[in-house]
């Protein structure tokens, strides 16, 4: 045997170029591919930042307003319920007034204890007590419990002015009303300056 080198033939394929060429475009789609989706994302991502920042600039300018409706409603509110309290501290007071009346009305007596209290509270001996005609009627009976046994000298004057139930009384140092219409008077406005309120 000889020494020969046996080769085998391999036959040379053919290269076929334009296929080897598909495969820098099959890359080039590859990348691009890639590049579309990264800028995809990358919009994606801005968008969305952007959304979030004008629905968050949105949410807080709704907000905002939302304060200052709230403020003005309890602005509203506040005044109404003020309105409403000063409305029914006057209709109180209104209806004190009618029961008083009645009261006085039926009773000479109201204006005794009226007329009583005023002359304890004024100092002095001396007073002119100025009442409706009825009352002073019934006061001209009581003068003598009233005057303290003739410590105090108390004049009756009967006057159309003073209502049922009220009387005036004047004394040298001062003098008290205790009609019921200005007890009621200087009553609601005690009551309504308490509360923040003019008359």
């Amino acid at each position: 045997m000889s020494n020969v080198l046996r080769t085998s033939f391999i036959p040379a394929r053919s290269v076929d170029w334009e296929k080897l060429g598909e495969g820098d475009s099959a890359l080039a789609r590859v990348e691009a591919s890639l590049a579309r989706k990264a800028g995809f994302r990358e919009g994606y991502e801005k968008g969305r930042a952007d959304g979030a920042r004008a629905t968050a600039a949105k949410v807080d300018s709704a907000l905002r307003a939302l304060d200052g409706a709230r403020a003005k409603f309890e602005a509203a509110a506040s005044g109404v319920v003020r309105a409403a309290g000063r409305e029914m501290l006057l209709l109180a007071l209104e209806l004190a007034r009618r029961v008083g009346v009645l009261r006085a009305e039926a009773s000479p007596e109201v204006a005794l204890g009226i007329l009583e209290e005023a002359v304890e509270k004024l100092p002095g001996r001396d007073f002119t007590a100025r009442l409706n005609p009825r009352d002073a009627a019934a006061a001209q009976e009581a003068l003598g419990r009233l005057s303290d046994g003739g410590i105090r000298r108390i004049e009756l004057v009967a006057d159309e002015q003073v209502a049922p139930g009220g009387c005036v009384v004047t004394g040298v140092t001062g003098w008290v009303d205790g009609r019921l219409d200005s007890q009621l008077e200087r009553l609601a406005e005690a009551l309504l300056a308490a509360e923040g309120h003019s008359v």
